[in-house]
């Protein structure tokens, strides 16, 4: 994938373009990548991690509109 996108932006980024919109076209195309090497060589067992993976993510916020708040506190205050 990367040398897919790499070799993708360096003829853009070269030919004028802005490097910002570039970067964000090849960093889209890395999900498509994904997809279309599932439809290329599908799984057809069952994946060995199925199930096994435990994450453990701590909840501060108590609904969507603290979590904005702290989101944009954070962010004011980060610069």
């Amino acid at each position: 994938m990367a040398h897919i996108s790499g070799g993708i932006m360096a003829p853009t980024s070269c030919s004028g373009s802005r490097r910002g919109t570039c970067l964000t076209a090849v960093i889209m195309t890395a999900p498509g990548t994904l997809m279309m090497a599932k439809m290329f060589v599908p799984e057809t067992e069952l994946p060995e991690t199925m199930g096994t993976v435990k994450l453990d993510v701590e909840r501060t916020d108590v609904n969507v509109i603290d979590a904005a708040g702290r989101g944009r506190a954070r962010a004011c205050t980060s610069r």
